[in-house]
């Protein structure tokens, strides 16, 4: 799992393993560990609250914890849908959140890893 963050925008994307994982509502969960021995988590789990978006993402201290409803989750998993799109509201504006499958590089970089990625749609060939 990919964490992307600018501004209030955090973007998780999620490799074809994880989207099966959050598709058999098993949580899927990445840690960076930094030099001092800190360390932030970051975790993306299911639930059974009834929202058709992203639920919810709170970070305390060092995780971060997305939590999407189990249905929707469920759907996404077993589709070609790209993402889930939501926000959970700040006092002032909005903190945005993505879940999106990664698709492969199209092209390629050293030292990247798309092994696991799902098919770029843009580099598959058209009928």
């Amino acid at each position: 799992m990919k964490l992307r963050i600018l501004g209030n925008t955090l973007r998780l994307r999620l490799s074809r393993v994880e989207v099966e994982q959050i598709g058999l509502g098993q949580p899927v969960i990445e840690t960076t560990t930094f030099p001092g021995g800190g360390q932030l988590q970051y975790l993306i789990r299911t639930s059974g609250l009834e929202t058709n978006i992203v639920k919810s993402c709170d970070g305390l201290d060092t995780l971060i914890e997305v939590v999407v409803e189990k249905t929707v989750a469920d759907r996404w998993a077993s589709s070609n849908e790209v993402g889930l799109y939501g926000a959970s509201p700040l006092l002032i504006g909005s903190l945005e959140l993505l879940v999106e499958k990664d698709f492969a590089c199209i092209n390629p970089r050293e030292g990247v890893e798309d092994h696991d990625s799902f098919p770029n749609p843009s580099s598959v060939p058209q009928n």
